[in-house]
């Protein structure tokens, strides 16, 4: 039986009506105009993959610790300042500054440079780099739902020592200068028993939103040498692991 409702002048009727406010998606604009190739002064943010690290293995899991975090699904974006320049930078090329940018309005948004500045007058640093994921609408599906954009950072580069903070000094320098981190999901472990139970490991509900997270990014916690065999790590030795729920999920 339909009940009727008196209604005057001026109600608002869209909870009556189930009316959901259409709020368009901010277009994201990754494309850019290249200033350059990307720059030498730091290191792009490719990471292994566990799987063509299996003859390592066994020496990763017995010799070091490690902190676990989640690998957000964005795009690669550098922020630095050498030479007293603040550049922006995608996964592969360096950008110039335009307004419709997001790597750049993302920037300016965030106050990125302004907050390097004064974290290198404070610690006595003169030039300095962060890396991150951009996030938000328009962005790989947009999978954690978010408005706007935003950036989860993951490491922090000195490019006077070339060399990677350690990540716990990275954490720290990231929240004085009140950014974001990526999620830390564990720190102080040690890796699993073997390769396949770190992939089951890599499954899980991401800290952003309840959808599947992409994978986990492994670190050592200690630095190693730069003069072992190791050295393109520059001092961070670290590799992804990808989440066979989530690539099953978004058939990538």
């Amino acid at each position: 039986m339909k009940q009727l409702i008196e209604l005057s002048e001026g109600t608002d009727v869209t909870g009556l009506l189930g009316v959901i406010k259409y709020e368009p998606q901010i277009p994201a604009c990754l494309a850019g105009l290249a200033k350059g190739a990307f720059p030498s002064h730091s290191i792009k943010t490719d990471e292994e993959r566990v799987q063509n690290l299996v003859d390592l293995y066994e020496e990763y899991r017995t010799k070091y610790t490690w902190i676990a975090t989640e690998k957000v699904d964005g795009s690669s974006t550098t922020y630095a300042i050498v030479n007293d320049e603040f550049g922006v930078s995608s996964r592969n090329l360096e950008l110039k500054e335009t307004e419709d940018n997001t790597f750049w309005k993302v920037a300016r948004a965030l106050d990125v440079e302004t907050k390097m500045r004064k974290y290198m007058v404070d610690h006595n640093l003169s030039a300095l780099t962060l890396q991150g994921e951009l996030l938000g609408e328009g962005v790989q599906k947009n999978k954690y739902h978010l408005k706007g954009h935003t950036v989860r950072f993951f490491r922090v580069f000195d490019p006077t020592a070339y060399s990677f903070f350690p990540y716990h000094q990275a954490i720290e320098a990231i929240a004085e200068m009140g950014l974001d981190f990526v999620p830390v999901i564990e720190t102080d472990m040690t890796l699993p028993g073997t390769v396949e139970e770190i992939l089951q490991y890599a499954d899980g509900r991401s800290a952003l939103y309840e959808t599947a997270r992409e994978g986990i990014v492994f670190v050592a916690d200690q630095l190693i040498d730069k003069s072992a065999d190791l050295s393109r790590f520059q001092g961070r030795l670290s590799f992804k692991v990808i989440s066979n729920k989530f690539v099953l999920k978004h058939e990538e």
